[in-house]
């Protein structure tokens, strides 16, 4: 059972999977649904497995999130918890629009999670991981004027080929949330690859049109193997 919804069913998809897991192999663990679908959640499993990230900060309140403020280099990052196809992310310039952004984020009553910015000139990787592998990979490129390269946001995508460091990477990402099949969004930088997030119900046709990889194919021959 290949179980695919967004961050509004997280609950839901959790509660169903964990019925259904000892009756069918599952390539998403019950577990994953809460967990990807939550950046907190989802960082905090970078930590623990040791998949390289940006450095980030969370803050459970707006006095927490000023704190954190005060030793950082700008721009940063700010970033709600949930939310997908890059809204819900932020960008200040400095610590007055970091402290307004808190400010206003704080009426929502959510923890806020605080980034640096990897500076990549609006370009970032989308890997689509199935078991060991990293079947397709493309280039996302941010629209003009855009920081967020997400396509939804604007962003163009280019075939691309990963290095075995990169796919190394995607693959660690994978495995630290308990996914055997979902997409993998990486940061080019000076340190190497960091890993912004993972996918758990990625659109197959905006990276099935650009590499022309068939990836739903990809992945049916997978889950039938497993099957």
């Amino acid at each position: 059972i290949y179980a695919r919804g967004s961050y509004k069913y997280a609950i839901l998809l959790r509660a169903i999977t964990t019925i259904l897991q000892k009756e069918s192999y599952m390539p998403l663990r019950a577990a994953s649904y809460t967990l990807g679908h939550d950046k907190v959640l989802t960082h905090l499993k970078f930590q623990e497995f040791g998949v390289p990230q940006p450095r980030t900060y969370l803050a459970a309140t707006a006095d927490a999130g000023k704190k954190i403020i005060k030793k950082m280099s700008y721009p940063i990052v700010l970033k709600l918890p949930s939310g997908t196809h890059g809204k819900g992310v932020m960008f200040a310039d400095s610590a007055e629009s970091a402290k307004s952004m808190i400010d206003t984020l704080s009426l929502l009553k959510q923890p806020i999670l605080l980034q640096e910015f990897i500076d990549t000139d609006g370009v970032d990787y989308r890997a689509i991981v199935v078991g060991d592998e990293v079947v397709a990979a493309m280039k996302r490129v941010a629209g003009k004027e855009e920081k967020r390269s997400n396509i939804h946001a604007g962003g163009k995508g280019v075939k691309t080929s990963l290095d075995e460091k990169t796919k190394k990477v995607a693959i660690a990402a994978a495995r630290s949330t308990g996914c055997d099949i979902c997409a993998v969004d990486i940061l080019p930088s000076h340190k190497g690859p960091l890993v912004m997030e993972v996918n758990l119900s990625p659109g197959l046709q905006g990276i099935t049109g650009t590499t022309k990889i068939n990836v739903a194919a990809k992945i049916a021959e997978f889950l039938f193997k497993k099957a």
